[in-house]
């Protein structure tokens, strides 16, 4: 059984839209724009930006770009000052993979051109593995164009201003400016906006999802989907309205539910009132086919699948669906309940009204689940033939889409496990649960792990037997099992780097094998034994949304060797995961609903539900699982929609867990540890707390503290260092065992946080600075309770973080400032400054109190400060103060940035002299040995001295003030907040 996995919150969000002018009875575009990158945030919240075509006065398009660093809400403002009224525009949000995240790698990617009055624009999802090639193709092309243009006697100004704006060497450090950049080059040549796509589309290696529009055809925007990425056509019979590009429905099933999934080879043309979609001949080599309407199975969308919006109760989405779990679960686990019945005269309504009923009568059920009301009750003594029927009864059910029959499932050997995230956490967490009910083996990887494991082993296999073939005079032989145009034919080796490469790998390979000439090449063999493993594995791909690359990529790859695939999917509509399994091994659905928090919550327990169902189902087909024991399996995961709402619903509990947080959030590093299934919770857990805390967290089998993980802690490590340690131990088969670990990270200093089950006191007291208690359940289901508790600290433990730089950000505003110069953001810091955070480096060096830094941390900060202090303009020395800001991490350093900041404060209604007088005591402190507590109180004479009658009033303040301010470091934690990586909600959980 094959298991492939995923966390589907890393991307971009694309949108477009073409539709008639407000006036003309359009859409209100400023809000159809910042709602649909609202809607696409969760996929990238650290850069946005659109470009909308307004009306000139002589009907010509007037494009207004604006980019930001942030989510939506970073370009709200701008729309709000500058209504926006157009008929085209161009949207974006943004997760960075090939370059920082800075307003000019932001999308719209715009290049110019030829002429330089007229421009083209790009949105874009995904990576292009051979952009730099490109860059370098692009720069040869403009070189030929240069000398060109010299043997026509062009001066060299008027020869480069004559070359179109994309062939110059780049100078944006994305792919994103590259793919612009061709497909303007063949614009240049075609004056065609789909013919451009056309050319470039074959020259980019990687997988996208993008959309194009240009000042040229300003009513025409052009996608293209290469791989399997989301991209949709949303559709509208109204040329007011227009038609739409998207990454999620939800930016356009307010205005229209008719759409189409674009698949991988497509492209697609969208104007006001009408649309096209194209699919490349024979492998892109002769030219587009349009394609019918049937052919595209255009669909029709619920709009209560995508609208989703912020309950007020709660600051931020990913606030919300923690506090949703128990409806997720419920939904998801009612799913196989025989309660949901339909009378005789019921079965024979229209199947759009019988699949209404039914979902009515389940959320009926969930509420009773979660409120713990009218549970079913046991029922051990049934047989297993009852047990499956209630399994699959009541109406339209997950397990009657599941295509495999009872014969395949029961000849299953393995379960091969490929997992990325929080999804692969899901699987790993229940990976006891399932193979005790299954009794299937397992193996466990990564997607992409197991993506670089094939391809390096197929690229070795065909060469071991190419040049076996070749020896014995069959290369022909051997060769003409390939295609024509496979890369495979000419031994060019390195190009196997995509899944559509191993796919025609695998295909040819399995041609080879069945060809008697090469029964006696042993190399073969290898490949003869992984087509058999295949024939003993069944495939499962759990994924939130079905579309990251990794788990669909392997899931073509081994549906070439021959494994049949069921999918665990939150959103089966226009799923590329769901659309490749449902008719090959089945479709099994959450029902976690949209989920807009950055950091997964809702679905993974969702998940994690779904699979303890397919483990009991699947138990009782292969007779692994008893009928008796698969009641106690179904009436335990009953009881968990209710035990998660009132463990949520208990303010004793998220009180613990704020307090606890208020601890966490100063910490460089924590470790979260558990054994068994409880490893994936503590990978888990980590994963949580790290993407929205940016806290340095590490997840693994706490058997393995020991091996290296004790080096951090302070009795090895540091003395001064307080290292916490999560540890999550709700399983009494390694009960004991995790005790002994408990033991080991107490004896090394560590100081732990205990996730345990509730019930009567147990070792655990002693050994736990925190013990967080969860409801008790079986060994089973721990998992989806335990993570409960991790959830909410990555939660809290971010929303202090801000809470902290929200407080401090007065203290710190002669260092840092915010502001807006011709519609872009700058770092601004005034030259004086600099000069005075340049001296105060160096008293603090001489002094020795940069002890934290390294040498080569300190000579970057330093030379951020003189390449600042040496900028010719204001733009590069912006850039270089952004830079410093990230640099600045000093305890020490943020003390006496501190105390200066506090004098100026508590100084404010003093005259200047009296202000330089404190400051010049200030300066007057410098001995070198002494401790910060004793500098402080030496200040705080100083300060009594110069004002005099408030030597009390000074030190109380001052005292009472840093120690609140350090016991939160400070500036320190605002500085990184507001560095690239931005730590406030807005950034990482959507919010309001």
């Amino acid at each position: 059984m094959l298991i492939l996995c995923d966390d589907d919150h890393a991307g971009c969000g694309v949108f477009a839209h073409v539709g008639a002018s407000e006036k003309e009875g359009g859409l209100n575009i400023s809000d159809l724009v910042y709602t649909a990158l609202k809607d696409l945030e969760y996929r990238g919240y650290q850069s946005a930006g659109f470009v909308n075509f307004g009306i000139g006065p002589k009907g010509e398009p007037v494009p207004d770009r604006f980019r930001n660093v942030g989510g939506a809400d970073s370009v709200k403002p701008y729309i709000d000052q500058h209504p926006l009224v157009g008929t085209l525009q161009l949207g974006h949000v943004r997760w960075p993979t090939t370059s920082p995240a800075t307003t000019a790698n932001a999308h719209p990617q715009r290049v110019l051109l030829r002429g330089g009055k007229k421009r083209l624009y790009l949105v874009f999802n995904g990576d292009i593995h051979n952009y730099r090639h490109l860059d370098q193709w692009l720069a040869e092309r403009f070189n030929e164009e240069l000398e060109e243009a010299r043997k026509q006697g062009m001066g060299d100004e008027d020869a480069e201003r004559s070359i179109p704006d994309l062939l110059r060497p780049p100078n944006i450090g994305t792919d994103a400016w590259t793919f612009a950049a061709i497909v303007n080059y063949f614009y240049d040549k075609e004056k065609d906006l789909l013919k451009a796509v056309q050319r470039a589309y074959p020259r980019l290696d990687g997988y996208f999802a993008c959309a194009v529009c240009c000042e040229d055809e300003p009513d025409k925007v052009v996608g293209a989907v290469k791989g399997n990425m989301p991209l949709l056509v949303g559709l509208s019979n109204d040329p007011a309205i227009g038609n739409f590009l998207a990454s999620e429905p939800g930016c356009f099933v307010h205005h229209t539910t008719r759409g189409v999934s674009l698949q991988s080879g497509q492209i697609a043309v969208i104007t006001r009132d009408n649309f096209a979609v194209y699919a490349f001949h024979k492998e892109h080599t002769e030219g587009l086919r349009q394609l019918t309407e049937d052919e595209l199975a255009i669909k029709d969308l619920n709009p209560e699948e995508y609208i989703y919006t912020l309950d007020p109760q709660y600051q931020c989405f990913m606030e919300q669906e923690i506090f949703y779990q128990p409806a997720a679960l419920a939904q998801t686990i009612c799913g196989y309940l025989p309660t949901v019945t339909l009378s005789p005269e019921e079965k024979h309504l229209p199947t759009a009204r019988r699949d209404q009923l039914v979902r009515e009568r389940r959320r009926a059920i969930a509420k009773d689940l979660i409120e713990g009301r009218d549970v079913p009750p046991s029922a051990i003594d049934e047989k297993r033939e009852d047990v499956l029927r209630d399994m699959i009864a009541g109406g339209p059910s997950r397990f009657s889409s599941i295509k495999l029959s009872d014969e395949e499932i029961c000849a299953f050997q393995r379960i091969l496990g490929v997992a990325s995230g929080t999804s692969g956490y899901a699987i790993m967490a229940m990976m006891p649960s399932f193979q005790a009910a299954t009794g299937l083996k397992d193996d466990v990887w990564t997607g992409t792990k197991k993506f670089d494991e094939v391809r390096k082993e197929l690229r070795t296999i065909l060469k071991s037997a190419f040049d076996a073939a070749s020896g014995s005079g069959r290369e022909k032989q051997f060769l003409r099992h390939f295609s024509a145009s496979s890369p495979f034919r000419t031994g060019d080796f390195p190009k196997v780097v995509e899944a559509k490469h191993l796919v025609e790998l695998i295909k040819a390979f399995k041609k080879v094998v069945q060809d008697p000439a090469f029964d006696d090449v042993a190399e073969l063999n290898v490949f003869r034994i992984r087509l058999r493993d295949a024939s003993e594995t069944m495939g499962l791909a759990v994924s939130q949304s079905g579309g990251t690359i990794d788990t669909n990529d392997v899931v073509q790859i081994y549906q070439a060797f021959g494994v049949k695939f069921i999918s665990i999917v939150n959103k089966p509509g226009e799923s590329p995961l769901a659309e490749k399994t449902e008719n090959d091994g089945g479709l099994f659905r959450t029902y976690a609903n949209i989920e807009k928090g950055v950091a997964s919550s809702k679905a993974h327990t969702a998940q994690e539900a779904a699979i303890e169902e397919l483990a009991i189902y699947l138990g009782l087909i292969r007779k692994t699982l008893s009928a008796k024991r698969a009641r106690e399996k179904l009436d335990a995961l009953i009881q968990v929609p209710h035990l998660v709402k009132e463990y949520l619903e208990n303010e004793k509990n998220l009180g613990q867990l704020r307090k606890i947080a208020e601890e966490l959030k100063a910490q460089r590093y924590i470790f979260f540890g558990g054994r068994g299934g409880l490893t994936g919770t503590a990978k888990e857990a980590a994963l949580k707390l790290k993407e929205l805390s940016y806290i340095g967290t590490e997840g693994e089998d706490l058997g393995e503290f020991k091996h290296g993980w004790r080096a951090l802690f302070p009795n090895t490590a540091d003395p001064r260092l307080r290292t916490y340690a999560v540890c999550f131990i709700a399983d009494s088969a390694t009960h004991l065992e995790s005790l002994h670990n408990l033991s080991e990270i107490k004896g090394s200093a560590g100081t732990t946080v205990v996730v345990d089950f509730e019930g009567p006191s147990h070792s655990a007291h002693s050994l736990s600075d925190h013990l967080i208690k969860i409801p008790d359940i079986t060994d089973d289901l721990a998992p989806i309770l335990s993570v409960l508790p991790a959830q909410l600290l990555a939660y809290y433990t971010t929303v202090a973080i801000d809470g902290v730089a929200s407080r401090i950000r007065p203290l710190v505003h002669e260092l840092y400032s915010y502001t807006k110069i011709d519609t872009e953001d700058r770092f601004l810091l005034e030259e004086g400054a600099l000069r005075t955070l340049n001296d105060t480096l160096e008293i603090l060096g001489a002094q020795g109190d940069l002890g934290q830094l390294t040498v080569d941390k300190l000579d970057e900060i330093k030379r951020h400060i003189r390449e600042a202090l040496n900028s010719q303009s204001v733009v590069d020395r912006d850039i270089h103060v952004a830079n410093l800001i990230r640099e600045m991490a000093s305890e020490n350093l943020s003390v006496v940035l501190f105390c200066e900041d506090m004098i100026k404060t508590f100084s404010e209604d003093l005259e200047e002299d009296e202000v330089t007088a404190i400051m010049n005591a200030f300066e007057d402190v410098e001995e070198r040995t002494m401790d910060i507590d004793t500098k402080l109180q030496l200040l705080h004479d100083k300060l009594g001295i110069v004002l005099s009658q408030s030597v009390e009033r000074g030190r109380h303040f001052l005292a009472n003030s840093f120690k609140t301010w350090n016991e939160t470091m400070g500036i320190v934690w605002f500085l990184e907040r507001d560095a690239d990586q931005p730590r406030n909600l807005a950034k990482v959980v959507t919010v309001k």
